[in-house]
Protein backbone atom coordinates (compact mmCIF):
# COMPACT_ATOMS: atom_id res chain seq x y z
CA UNK A 1 0.00 0.00 0.00
CA UNK A 2 1.45 3.15 -0.67
CA UNK A 3 2.21 6.01 1.77
CA UNK A 4 -0.08 8.23 0.06
CA UNK A 5 -3.47 5.90 0.45
CA UNK A 6 -2.06 4.95 3.82
CA UNK A 7 -2.27 8.68 4.67
CA UNK A 8 -5.60 9.39 3.05
CA UNK A 9 -7.05 6.45 5.00
CA UNK A 10 -5.57 7.72 8.22
CA UNK A 11 -7.41 11.04 7.44
CA UNK A 12 -10.69 9.51 6.93
CA UNK A 13 -10.22 7.28 10.31
CA UNK A 14 -9.04 9.92 12.32
CA UNK A 15 -11.63 12.83 11.07
CA UNK A 16 -14.86 9.42 11.42
CA UNK A 17 -13.42 9.29 15.34
CA UNK A 18 -13.92 13.01 15.67
CA UNK A 19 -17.25 12.90 13.86
CA UNK A 20 -18.45 9.81 16.38
CA UNK A 21 -17.20 11.64 19.44
CA UNK A 22 -18.88 14.64 18.38
CA UNK A 23 -22.06 13.65 17.63
CA UNK A 24 -21.88 11.36 20.40
CA UNK A 25 -21.21 13.69 23.39
CA UNK A 26 -22.95 17.24 21.32
CA UNK A 27 -26.26 15.40 19.80
CA UNK A 28 -27.11 12.42 20.71
CA UNK A 29 -26.61 12.13 25.05
CA UNK A 30 -27.81 15.81 24.87
CA UNK A 31 -31.32 14.61 22.93
CA UNK A 32 -31.76 11.95 24.94
CA UNK A 33 -32.13 13.63 27.86
CA UNK A 34 -33.69 16.52 26.29
CA UNK A 35 -36.54 13.62 25.52
CA UNK A 36 -36.45 10.34 27.67
CA UNK A 37 -39.13 9.67 29.89
CA UNK A 38 -37.27 9.70 33.05
CA UNK A 39 -34.01 10.76 33.91
CA UNK A 40 -32.34 7.22 35.08
CA UNK A 41 -33.69 6.02 31.48
CA UNK A 42 -31.84 8.93 29.70
CA UNK A 43 -29.02 8.39 31.89
CA UNK A 44 -29.11 4.07 30.65
CA UNK A 45 -29.54 4.68 26.92
CA UNK A 46 -26.21 7.85 27.28
CA UNK A 47 -24.61 4.84 28.89
CA UNK A 48 -24.88 2.46 26.51
CA UNK A 49 -23.86 5.08 23.43
CA UNK A 50 -20.91 5.75 25.53
CA UNK A 51 -20.37 1.63 25.41
CA UNK A 52 -20.56 1.63 21.94
CA UNK A 53 -18.52 5.15 21.48
CA UNK A 54 -15.57 3.28 23.28
CA UNK A 55 -15.57 0.20 21.25
CA UNK A 56 -15.99 2.51 17.71
CA UNK A 57 -12.47 4.21 19.46
CA UNK A 58 -10.84 1.11 20.55
CA UNK A 59 -11.08 0.06 16.97
CA UNK A 60 -10.33 2.91 15.29
CA UNK A 61 -7.38 3.74 17.21
CA UNK A 62 -6.02 0.82 16.62
CA UNK A 63 -6.83 1.03 12.97
CA UNK A 64 -4.72 4.09 12.74
CA UNK A 65 -1.72 2.69 14.76
CA UNK A 66 -1.63 -0.08 12.01
CA UNK A 67 -1.90 2.42 9.07
CA UNK A 68 0.87 4.48 10.44
CA UNK A 69 3.50 1.49 11.49
CA UNK A 70 6.74 2.06 9.86
CA UNK A 71 7.42 -0.69 7.69
CA UNK A 72 11.90 -1.77 7.03
CA UNK A 73 12.52 -2.43 3.64
CA UNK A 74 12.86 -6.51 3.57
CA UNK A 75 16.74 -7.44 2.97
CA UNK A 76 18.19 -8.32 -0.42
CA UNK A 77 21.26 -10.76 -1.22
CA UNK A 78 23.16 -7.85 -2.54
CA UNK A 79 22.81 -5.84 1.12
CA UNK A 80 25.26 -9.15 2.34
CA UNK A 81 28.42 -7.67 0.79
CA UNK A 82 28.05 -3.66 1.81
CA UNK A 83 25.64 -4.75 5.07
CA UNK A 84 27.01 -1.94 7.20
CA UNK A 85 26.37 0.65 4.60
CA UNK A 86 23.22 -0.60 3.79
CA UNK A 87 21.89 -0.87 7.18
CA UNK A 88 22.57 3.01 7.78
CA UNK A 89 21.50 3.83 4.50
CA UNK A 90 17.81 1.90 5.14
CA UNK A 91 17.95 3.42 8.80
CA UNK A 92 17.96 6.82 7.34
CA UNK A 93 15.29 5.94 5.09
CA UNK A 94 12.67 4.80 7.14
CA UNK A 95 13.15 6.94 10.26
CA UNK A 96 10.42 8.30 11.84
CA UNK A 97 9.43 11.82 11.69
CA UNK A 98 8.76 13.77 14.69
CA UNK A 99 5.02 14.34 13.36
CA UNK A 100 5.07 10.37 13.30
CA UNK A 101 5.92 10.25 16.96
CA UNK A 102 2.95 13.23 17.69
CA UNK A 103 0.74 10.81 15.56
CA UNK A 104 1.28 8.15 17.68
CA UNK A 105 1.31 9.60 20.76
CA UNK A 106 -2.02 10.95 19.83
CA UNK A 107 -3.79 8.30 19.20
CA UNK A 108 -2.19 6.62 22.80
CA UNK A 109 -3.69 9.47 24.67
CA UNK A 110 -6.77 9.81 22.76
CA UNK A 111 -7.09 5.66 23.46
CA UNK A 112 -5.83 5.50 27.00
CA UNK A 113 -8.97 7.95 27.73
CA UNK A 114 -11.31 5.95 25.87
CA UNK A 115 -10.48 3.16 28.21
CA UNK A 116 -10.39 5.38 31.26
CA UNK A 117 -14.06 6.31 30.64
CA UNK A 118 -15.48 2.96 29.84
CA UNK A 119 -13.40 0.85 32.63
CA UNK A 120 -12.53 3.45 35.38
CA UNK A 121 -15.20 6.05 35.00
CA UNK A 122 -18.15 3.98 33.84
CA UNK A 123 -18.69 1.73 36.99
CA UNK A 124 -18.45 3.99 39.51
CA UNK A 125 -21.13 6.54 38.02
CA UNK A 126 -23.61 3.62 37.44
CA UNK A 127 -23.13 2.37 41.36
CA UNK A 128 -23.43 6.17 42.02
CA UNK A 129 -20.12 6.25 44.03
CA UNK A 130 -19.26 9.90 44.25
CA UNK A 131 -21.03 10.91 41.06
CA UNK A 132 -20.18 14.38 40.90
CA UNK A 133 -16.58 13.75 40.63
CA UNK A 134 -16.81 10.62 38.03
CA UNK A 135 -19.00 12.52 35.31
CA UNK A 136 -15.87 15.69 35.60
CA UNK A 137 -13.44 13.00 35.43
CA UNK A 138 -15.52 10.81 32.18
CA UNK A 139 -16.31 14.48 30.93
CA UNK A 140 -12.52 15.76 30.75
CA UNK A 141 -11.15 12.31 29.64
CA UNK A 142 -13.94 12.60 26.77
CA UNK A 143 -12.86 16.32 25.58
CA UNK A 144 -9.23 14.98 25.85
CA UNK A 145 -10.19 12.19 23.48
CA UNK A 146 -11.54 14.98 21.10
CA UNK A 147 -9.27 17.04 21.02
CA UNK A 148 -6.46 14.24 20.49
CA UNK A 149 -8.73 13.23 17.89
CA UNK A 150 -9.03 16.58 16.15
CA UNK A 151 -5.50 17.58 16.85
CA UNK A 152 -4.03 13.70 14.72
CA UNK A 153 -7.13 15.18 12.11
CA UNK A 154 -5.33 18.10 11.39
CA UNK A 155 -1.64 16.80 11.36
CA UNK A 156 -2.79 14.08 9.15
CA UNK A 157 -4.12 16.55 6.80
CA UNK A 158 -1.53 18.99 6.94
CA UNK A 159 1.09 15.84 6.01
CA UNK A 160 -1.29 15.55 3.08
CA UNK A 161 -0.74 18.90 1.98
CA UNK A 162 2.59 18.44 1.06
Amino acid sequence: MSVLLRTRLAVALALAWLVSLLMTGAVVVPVLFAYADSLQAAGRLAARMFTAQHWISLALGVALLWLLRVQTPAPTPEDAQGEAVAAAQANSSVRPSNRLYVAITLIATGLLCALLIEHAAAPRIQARTDLALWHRLATAWFVVQGGCAAALSCLLLLRLRR
